[in-house]
């Protein structure tokens, strides 16, 4: 059996990334353990790697950088180190949006009572799912698409986490489903503007087009998470979301102009400017007299 050394392997992989003007580092990193069925946490004790395997994953590369997702090229993903199955019908999850995950659990890390937590546009599940069993709490988590909710439910089911979904369209009028504060929302929601999405119509193409579009400027539905999430949070209740880095002034305006403070940013696995949080300290008084006690 013949063997390279994952040095050469990871020199070759670069070397078809450079070629095709792909830089991400971290999808390199998943198609190899993958390739060798290894969890992500295993990369660092690779010292070899097979031919056969070596092959697979610049089969692997190449089609990802032609626009096919993760899941449809190995028939899964792999999302804060949990397998989760994902069809035509929903976004695939992105490393990218582990950094969400992990802002909310390392802000409430020990919680001393059972927080309550919603998690809108949950498409997969992935977010809801890995809060609630990192929290070790029940999540609510809202989307609009019916297919999206049921592949939700069998990876929750899958992975014994305690989530509610329920099939809303940001669009409508809260009211009619958010019948008590919460201590957290958190959010993936669609943050690409037009422009960006013609740009990449090879990543758009193998993804519903709905996980994208956040309308021409890409706020639409930022904005109205914005101006709605502070009459369904708890006082010091905290806001999350994930954001395209160029959007950050425009958000941070939005936040303040909604009684929102304390934004902080915090960087996804590449670096990159990725998820913004905000505490809701500005409620009036005059804001809870129609909703439940805390």
């Amino acid at each position: 059996m013949e063997y390279i050394t994952i040095k050469e392997a990871l020199k070759a992989l670069n070397q078809i990334a450079k070629e095709n003007n792909f830089d991400n580092d971290g999808i390199i990193k998943w198609i190899v353990v993958k390739s060798m069925r290894l969890n992500r946490d295993q990369f660092d004790k690779i010292i070899n790697v097979k031919v056969e395997q070596f092959n697979i994953m610049k089969k692997a590369l190449k089609r990802y950088i032609q626009g096919e997702t993760l899941s449809q090229i190995f028939g899964f993903i792999e999302f804060c180190g949990n397998i989760f199955n994902v069809t035509e019908n929903v976004f695939d999850p992105r490393l990218s949006t582990e950094s969400l995950v992990y802002s909310v659990v390392n802000a409430f890390g020990s919680p001393q009572k059972k927080l309550r937590i919603i998690d809108l546009c949950t498409g997969s599940g992935c977010v809801a799912i890995t809060i609630a069993k990192m929290l070790n709490c029940t999540v609510d988590a809202l989307d609009i698409s019916p297919l999206a909710i049921e592949i939700a439910k069998q990876n929750a089911t899958n992975l014994g986490a305690n989530v509610n979904f329920i099939e809303f369209d940001l669009n409508e009028d809260w009211s009619k489903i958010f019948k008590e504060k919460y201590d957290i929302i958190v959010s993936n929601p669609p943050y690409w503007n037009t422009e960006k999405i013609l740009k990449n119509e090879d990543k758009v193409k193998n993804n519903p087009l709905i996980g994208f579009n956040g309308g021409v400027d890409g706020l639409k539905y930022i904005k109205i998470i914005i101006s709605n999430a502070r009459k369904y949070l708890k006082k010091d209740g905290m806001l999350f979301l994930e954001i395209d880095p160029d959007q950050i002034e425009t958000i941070n305006t939005l936040l303040k102009e909604n009684g929102f403070t304390d934004m902080e940013l915090k960087q996804d696995y590449r670096g990159i400017d990725r998820v913004v949080s905000a505490k809701n300290t500005g409620l009036k008084e005059n804001e809870n007299d129609d909703m439940e006690k805390e």
